[in-house]
């Protein structure tokens, strides 16, 4: 077996254990999650975060950002969570890398029968953590 296919394989393996792990995770969250960035794309490297966008209503971000953080710190990597109330104003490079974590199809963005509009240019918030949730830092995108 030669060395690339063996890099080839740790890295799919790599990235399926944390697939996996999110899903579990999110498997029950109440608002669409999403894989997005470098694991979303297979361009991940040793250094990479795992980036996690949430579709929500504003005014719920911080609390289930810390839920996501929770659900988060058993995966051991760094991560960043990208909450946003709607799809729609995303930049194309991330709305087009979006893989879902939960939901049917996975959910959309319906949440009984409340339905979040996608509305163009809503502000979103980039919080990034390092692979210790306890240590987290806000910033604003």
């Amino acid at each position: 077996m030669s060395n690339i296919n063996l890099m080839q394989q740790v890295r799919i393996k790599k990235k399926e254990t944390i697939l996996a792990y999110l899903r579990r995770a999110f498997k029950d969250f109440a608002y669409p999650v999403y894989l997005f960035g470098s694991y979303a794309t297979e361009r991940f490297h040793g250094h990479s975060d795992v980036d996690i966008l949430i579709v929500l209503p504003e005014v719920l971000a911080g609390s289930c950002y810390r839920a996501a953080c929770d659900k988060l710190s058993g995966l051991g990597e760094a991560y960043e969570i990208l909450v946003v109330p709607a799809l729609s104003g995303l930049d194309p490079g991330i709305r087009d890398t979006l893989q879902p974590l939960n939901g049917p199809g996975m959910r959309g963005i319906m949440k009984g029968k409340q339905q979040f509009h996608a509305v163009a240019g809503e502000q979103s918030q980039r919080i990034r953590t390092p692979a210790s949730p306890a240590v987290a830092r806000v910033s604003a995108a």
